[in-house]
């Protein structure tokens, strides 16, 4: 019924391809009460993408009114487990800071939005990002309940993508 209702959606997608998304389904349908055809869009996007250096494994995240947020971030790079923590004025700065540093990312941060993408107390928010590094820039996506969880999704997912454009000597310059 989930691949049918994927084909209704306008997706055609192999056996492969599927596991990953009914996965995602499953957990969402777990946090979620109502699961929407924005949902579900967001899932297939999130979850059909191309080689991954970076894969977060876990985020954890502290803070308070007078707390210094902190952050541990672990993420496996090139089947490797690191782990790191650090702090920020903020929750998502937290995070990214310790993403810069587990992966050597030396760029900047050129955009950061949050959309929901349902409505509703348990809507499932998207982060979209866009870094910088040597004149290459390339936005990230990532979508979950915890917009602090999606912000770090999205830039592991930019990052994977500056990856894969660095390695592609025909990728131009510019946006990717």
């Amino acid at each position: 019924a989930f691949g049918k209702r994927i084909e209704e959606l306008g997706y055609d997608l192999t056996d492969e391809e599927l596991e990953p998304v009914f996965k995602g389904f499953k957990d969402l349908a777990d946090r979620k009460k109502n699961i929407y055809n924005e949902d579900i869009h967001a899932l297939v996007t999130g979850a059909i993408h191309m080689e991954e250096k970076y894969t977060l494994r876990e985020v954890t995240m502290t803070s308070g009114t007078h707390k210094t947020p902190e952050a541990t971030v672990q993420l496996e790079c090139d089947g490797k487990v690191q782990e790191g923590t650090g702090q920020g004025d903020g929750p998502v700065e937290a995070i990214f800071r310790v993403i810069q540093k587990l992966t050597g990312f030396a760029g900047t941060l050129k955009k950061f939005s949050i959309n929901a993408v349902t409505g509703g107390a348990d809507a499932q928010g998207e982060v979209m990002v866009v870094i910088e590094q040597e004149g290459r820039e390339v936005r990230g996506i990532g979508s979950h309940t915890d917009i602090v969880v999606a912000s770090a999704q999205a830039y592991i997912n930019a990052l994977n993508r500056l990856e894969m454009a660095s390695q592609d000597v025909r990728a131009p310059v510019g946006k990717v």
